[in-house]
């Protein structure tokens, strides 16, 4: 394959947004419970299991914010390791992205790997029928309902037409569907605060 396959990476995000109950900012701790082969760890944790300090780890580190380890005997057990010095938003994205790699079984992390990711990662922190149903329109508004950086905000909003393109209709009625009842259930806490 020479290209990303977007509609995959973006589905796979809808499908495991689906699996819930929604809240807004989407809880990356609540999906990550339905993998039960995948262990979340910081480098500061990971540091510590190698008796190392972080800036020791920090140095080796594959990457300055995170990485997918795969173990060699299975798999489907793997490790998301995340620097946890990175500001909650940057941490929220790299889970997400290292997710992404995760479910949709990457082995390398090239430049189409990391397009696939970033797009499972969007989808799932950004989910465009919150977006496109509640007219969330400017930076500021991504940023305070889905608790993403300024950065982020700004691709997801510049790939809002490419994700509602590759979104199936039934996923996309399905997370609208979750989105409406999270809205009325009061877990969305921007809503709450803008309609009180």
């Amino acid at each position: 394959m020479d290209k990303p396959d977007y509609f995959r990476a973006t589905n796979l995000a809808y499908e495991i947004l689906a699996r819930d109950e929604m809240s807004l900012p989407i809880n990356l701790f609540t999906i990550l419970k339905h993998f039960d082969t995948l262990i979340v760890i910081s480098y500061t944790e990971i540091a510590k299991r190698f008796n190392m300090t972080y800036w020791e780890y920090i140095k080796i580190a594959p990457s300055e914010h995170g990485f997918l380890q795969r173990s060699s005997s299975n798999p489907w057990q793997a490790y998301i390791v995340y620097n946890d010095k990175k500001d909650k938003k940057t941490i929220r994205f790299t889970i997400a992205h290292e997710l992404g790699h995760y479910v949709l079984e990457h082995t390398e992390d090239g430049d189409l790997e990391n397009k696939e990711a970033n797009c499972f990662a969007r989808n799932l922190l950004c989910p465009i029928p919150v977006a496109f149903n509640f007219r969330l329109e400017n930076p500021d508004e991504y940023m305070e309902v889905f608790a993403i950086s300024a950065p982020m905000a700004k691709i997801s909003i510049e790939h809002g037409g490419s994700d509602l393109h590759y979104i199936s209709a039934h996923l996309f009625q399905v997370v609208t569907d979750l989105a409406v009842r999270c809205l009325f259930e009061q877990k969305c806490s921007y809503f709450n605060e803008k309609y009180a």
